[in-house]
């Protein structure tokens, strides 16, 4: 055995359950954070909190290239992204906002398999 007892396991089932129920939800939370948080790197350093900004942008640097050439500023301050970065993730996150808001209308029926096969 792992040595976790059956309320543990039952919290993490309910966390799973909970996240598989509201995916829609998670998936626009974290791509609201995602992009999001790159933006506040330019307003956190004009405002003084350079520590903060500082973390923010050497944590985005792992996952863009971040050339000041393909990025924008804000404040006088470069966002911590790339501007191809900037139109996937934004884009990802309209498109999530937008399907929430028509999903009530269009329905939700689930994927066909031999639509999924269609590569």
């Amino acid at each position: 055995m792992t040595g976790y007892d059956a309320a543990e396991l039952g919290l993490i089932d309910h966390f799973f359950h909970w996240c598989f129920q509201h995916w829609l939800t998670v998936l626009t939370g974290a791509l609201l954070l995602y992009s999001g948080l790159p933006w506040l790197v330019p307003l956190l350093l004009a405002n003084g909190y350079t520590d903060a900004g500082n973390l923010l942008f050497a944590l985005y640097g792992p996952l863009c290239h971040q050339a000041p050439g393909s990025s924008y500023f804000w404040l006088g301050h470069q966002v911590a992204y790339c501007h191809r970065d900037t139109a996937i993730y934004t884009t990802l996150l309209a498109m999530s906002l937008l399907y929430a808001l028509l999903r009530p209308v269009i329905g939700s029926r689930p994927l066909a398999w031999r639509g999924c096969c269609c590569c």
